[in-house]
């Protein structure tokens, strides 16, 4: 289960089991404290990887590509619901950020 932030008014951070917390709120060793043996806490920016991968509207599709990669569900079936989701729309951006998630290594 992953529940963000809603505070979060900064899009470079982390995400961890629970939480997304924007990186000018991280204490040098937030990482350390969080990370007590029940959950993997990982790091990355993944605003700036969706900008790279053509806009920062996209970091939403990003992470569900990180997060496609820690849950047991097929990656067809992920990008079946996006296509279901975003049709012709948008679609070959939207499987780009996808699987630039899934690519990221955390």
């Amino acid at each position: 289960e992953v529940h963000l932030n809603s505070e979060v008014k900064e899009p470079s951070g982390y995400i961890g089991n629970y939480s997304a917390i924007p990186e000018s709120e991280l204490s040098d060793n937030i990482k350390e404290k969080l990370e007590d043996g029940k959950r993997k806490v990982i790091t990355l920016n993944a605003f700036e990887k969706a900008v790279e991968v053509g806009s920062e509207l996209l970091v939403n599709t990003l992470l569900l590509g990180v997060l496609s990669k820690l849950l047991d569900l097929p990656e067809k079936t992920w990008k079946e619901v996006l296509t279901n989701r975003f049709g012709t729309k948008m679609l070959d951006l939207n499987l780009k950020a996808f699987d630039a998630g899934r690519a990221m290594r955390f």
